[in-house]
């Protein structure tokens, strides 16, 4: 378990990037350590689910190519 700034350092990608991904539940929280004076706290993932969804192959979507006819 890593908390997410480490998470973010180690890896590519953006701290708000991270926090959709969590928000969305593409990647589950496995806790949350509290412990700020205003209710922040840190929000622990797991490393391995982390690395398994970044190197996933996600569908580029769109309409695709028309088919052209050869008459």
């Amino acid at each position: 378990m890593i908390d997410v700034p480490t998470a973010v350092s180690k890896s590519a990608i953006k701290y708000n990037t991270l926090r959709s991904w969590i928000h969305k539940r593409r990647i589950q929280p496995h806790g949350r350590m509290k412990g700020y004076g205003r209710g922040g706290g840190q929000t622990f993932v797991a490393e391995d689910e982390l690395v398994d969804y970044m190197t996933t192959p996600r569908s580029v979507g769109g309409r695709g190519n028309k088919l052209t006819k050869s008459t």
